[in-house]
């Protein structure tokens, strides 16, 4: 995979979790881990190129083991701001990951104007 570019998702995105975890259980909150692991899906979506990358290279660039962002994962598909599919790609199963914007635009604007303790 070639390397991603950070988009003006970053900073909102971010935000918006913090806020939301204040209202959440420690359980139930968002990790930085998240919202690194969003961040380079949306990039990705971003460019029009699908996201295809394994829990090894993810893990690998996010400084974590391949459990935690395989956590991080299903915590953003409960969420439902990505979605996964196998799909046969050059004779291989891939996992491609896709990012909602709809979803993610919604809990941005739902936590925007929360004031963070």
């Amino acid at each position: 995979m070639k390397e991603y570019r950070h988009s003006r998702f970053d900073e909102e995105i971010l935000d918006a979790m913090a806020a939301y975890n204040t209202t959440k259980s420690a359980k139930e909150q968002f990790a930085l881990i998240d919202a690194r692991v969003i961040s380079m899906i949306h990039s990705y979506a971003y460019s029009n190129k699908q996201f295809f990358a394994s829990n090894v290279y993810l893990a690998e660039k996010c400084l974590a083991t391949q459990s935690t962002i395989q956590k991080s994962i299903n915590r953003l598909i409960a969420h439902k701001f990505i979605t996964k599919e196998i799909r046969c790609v050059d004779g291989h199963k891939k996992r491609i990951i896709t990012y909602n914007d709809a979803v993610v635009e919604a809990f941005k604007t739902k936590y925007e104007k929360c004031i963070i303790p």
